[in-house]
Order: C-alpha cells, then structure tokens, then sequence
C-alpha cells in the first residue's frame, strides 16, 4: 500500500504537468522548485507584479505608480483541478486580456505560469516575496511622489486578502471580481480593499451586480456593437453611454480613460469599458453587451431600448425598473 501524499507532494503532484511543461527540474523539494519559479532565466529573482502594463501607465500621468499582478487565467495553467476564476464564465475566459498585445507572447505565458505556480505551491512564502516587493513599491513612489496602488487580480479572481495584510501598507489595494457578495467579501471591501463588480452573461451575474449596488459597489460591463465590429466602434458606444450619464438607471464611469477604480464614485453605476482585442470582437456567448450603433449613436434613444441580445433587454430592463423602484 502506497504512504499517503504529505500535503506538498500531493500540490507537487497536481502541478507536476505545469512544471513539466515549463522545464522546472522536477523534485520533492519544495524549496528547490520554487527557486525555479521565481527565478528568470538569467537567475534574477522573478517579480510578481509589474509596473508597465497599459492602464498602469495611465496612472502615472494622473500621479499614481500603480502595480499589476498577471496570472494565469481559468485554467491555462495547467494545475490538475485548479483554475484562477473559480466564478469566469465562458463568455470572460473567451475575451481575456491574455489573447490581446504582448500579453500572447510566449515569455508573457510563461511568467503567468510561474506565478501561479508559486501562489499555488507556497502562498505563504509567496505572500512574503509579495510584502517585499510592496516595501520597494512603497519606496520608490515616494522618491518619485507618486500614489502607490497595487491589483493583484491582473487575469485572475482569487482572494488574496487572505494572505495579504493590506492596512499594513500605504499602498492603495484594488480589484475586479465576479465573486458574489458574501458578508466577508463586502467587509473586505469595506476595510479598504476596492472592488469592482464584473458582469457577465451567467444569468446570476445581474442578481449579484445589484447586491453589490445595494452596498455600493460598482459594477463593470464590456460594450460594443453588433459582432464583427471594430474597436473604434466600441469606443464610440462606451463614450456615448459615458456622456449620456446613465444607463439603466444607474450612473455610467468611464472605465477606459484610466483605472483609478477607488476614486469613482461609490454610487453602484456602472464603469463601462469599450471591447477590446480580437477575441472580444466576435465574442458569441453574451459576456460583451452589444448594442446596435445606428439606433444609440447621434440619438437620444434609451439605450436599453438599442441593445441587440432580447437575453440583455429583459435584464437590464428589469434592473432599470428595480432602480426606479426604489
């Protein structure tokens, strides 16, 4: 009879066909495979978040050094009977950021990997690295006189506040979630760590959303036109529901212009975000709100009243009359 698996073998075990696939030396030392995943490949130490992404750098023009943590999605890590999302829907899985830019590079796959690796195998020693890496974060905004800020859920929904003490840094936690609004998750919220709701087409998601409305909670949805259609068009209808002010009774938040997500307005609206990249573009499964152009832009049409899909008519229809309601 087999020994059973201590608790480190047994997560070994269940990584080994990521490890294999990255070319980490297979061992049972824990700590010898971690070295590896949290080294480049020329030894330097691996850092878990990066300054340079898009939005991040947005934030700089407007006085903030902000942070972004990328994973790997879903389950595209390959970890046997693991994923990143545990709340993605597949409409959110077939549009990840991971399909668009540098982001499908294969270095860029490789050090999601390596991350989620290491949060898997060793949240605590990883959670250590991560307190470092904030300190220099910290740091470094304060020579530059920036606001320090930090998302750990770049391409991922997992709950780091478990791990992370974020009251015990000056640094400005934040998040995108599709998690449901247990009391917990609002008293995270609450204490500091900024939530944003993502909705998609599961159909608890608008349910959830107006949960998180009820605490105040904001609400973020991915817009476009008919499939098919580019991203300027996209643009154009998420600057129109902008400008409008409103939709579906609620506030509309540019979400495009930057990611400052804690400074909006904590009035459970909406932060509209125009579809981007390729996948996004012909996305079938209902996760991109469409809308049909000729009918909303240049109009003073309802835009409930130009959505394209009857599934998000009735929806958003109904949330509408739930606002009005009250």
């Amino acid at each position: 009879m087999n020994a059973p698996l201590l608790p480190s073998h047994r997560l070994i075990a269940n990584a080994q066909p990521a490890l294999e696939q990255l070319g980490v030396d297979m061992s049972d030392d824990l700590d010898e495979i971690y070295r590896q995943l949290s080294s480049t490949r020329t030894g330097k130490y691996a850092r878990l978040f990066t300054t340079n992404a898009y939005k991040a750098r947005l934030s700089m023009k407007k006085g903030v050094l902000s942070g972004v943590q990328y994973l790997s999605p879903a389950r595209q890590s390959g970890i046997t009977a693991y994923t990143s999302c545990p709340w993605a829907s597949e409409g959110c899985s077939s549009t990840c950021l991971t399909g668009t830019g540098h982001m499908v590079t294969d270095i860029a796959g490789i050090a999601r990997a390596k991350r989620t690796l290491r949060w898997y195998l060793d949240p605590v020693r990883t959670a250590r690295d991560l307190e470092g890496e904030l300190r220099m974060l910290e740091g470094k905004a304060f020579i530059e006189r920036y606001d320090p800020t930090i998302r750990l859920n770049g391409t991922s929904d997992r709950p780091f506040w478990q791990w992370v003490d974020h009251t015990a840094h000056a640094v400005q936690f934040y998040d995108y979630t599709k998690m449901p609004p247990t009391r917990p998750l609002l008293d995270v919220a609450a204490s500091g760590w900024h939530l944003t709701f993502s909705l998609s087409e599961s159909p608890r998601s608008m349910k959830q959303s107006r949960l998180w409305a009820a605490a105040g909670v904001n609400t973020a949805i991915v817009v476009s036109g008919p499939s098919g259609s580019v991203r300027g068009k996209a643009k154009k209808i998420a600057e129109h529901l902008v400008k409008r002010g409103e939709f579906a009774g609620r506030p509309t938040i540019d979400g495009d212009v930057d990611d400052l997500r804690w400074l909006d307005p904590a009035n459970g609206g909406w932060v509209v975000l125009a579809a981007k990249g390729g996948l996004a573009k012909t996305e079938a499964h209902g996760f991109v709100v469409r809308f049909d152009p000729d009918r909303l832009l240049g109009t003073d049409c309802d835009p409930v009243d130009a959505l394209l899909s009857p599934f998000d008519h009735e929806r958003f229809t109904l949330t509408a009359s739930a606002v009005a309601a009250k």
